[in-house]
């Protein structure tokens, strides 16, 4: 059985006057390399470039993106395929973090992210979308997007869920959740393994 409070380790969140770039990039690895961040005004994306600094969407596209400060934070994620995740959220009076472990018992879905369309693409790994038919969806993702990737299909945010028994009735459920990473699918022209 998967029991939420074994996976969860309780961390010490970012400190009132801390820079939290700093916080976020002590504890990003080639491990955790993806940060995805909801603030009051907009989605932040980032990354953990090779000289272990993080970028964000902000810095590449400040137009579309907020600057990342704990004064506008709701929460925030840092995440990969072996790393775990790392959760921060804002509760009444501070902040709560957590780290969130793998264990045996999950499912994987993944969930659609908004975008139709290429708008720009950065050197630093970033691309611009833009969703054709809503005016202002866009967002800056921390991979690489052809318009090719999006001719037939969307980017996704792979999730993986963790699923626990109740001892009592053996009935399933879903006890704990965690982000693992962003991708595009492979196109029939790609190569699949």
């Amino acid at each position: 059985m998967t029991d939420p409070n074994q996976q969860m380790q309780t961390i010490d969140p970012p400190k009132q006057g801390e820079d939290l770039t700093k916080w976020i990039e002590r504890l990003m690895s080639p491990e955790r390399p993806w940060l995805l961040a909801h603030a009051d005004d907009g989605i932040v994306w980032g990354k953990l470039c090779p000289e272990r600094r993080l970028i964000t969407s902000h810095d590449l596209l400040s137009s579309i993106s907020p600057r990342l400060q704990l004064l506008t934070l709701q929460q925030a994620y840092i995440f990969g395929e072996d790393g775990g995740e790392i959760r921060l959220w804002r509760v009444a009076g501070g902040w709560e973090a957590r780290q969130i472990l793998d264990s045996e018992d999950v499912i994987e879905e993944d969930l659609v992210l908004w975008g139709t369309q290429v708008v720009e693409r950065f050197p630093q790994g970033f691309t611009h979308i833009r969703e054709k038919r809503q005016q202002g969806m866009d967002h800056a993702v921390p991979i690489e997007v052809t318009d090719g990737d999006l001719a037939q299909r969307r980017l996704r945010l792979l999730v993986r869920h963790y699923v626990g028994y109740d001892p009592a009735t053996g009935e399933a459920q879903i006890t704990l959740s965690r982000l693992v990473k962003i991708h595009k699918l492979p196109g029939e022209d790609d190569e699949t393994s």
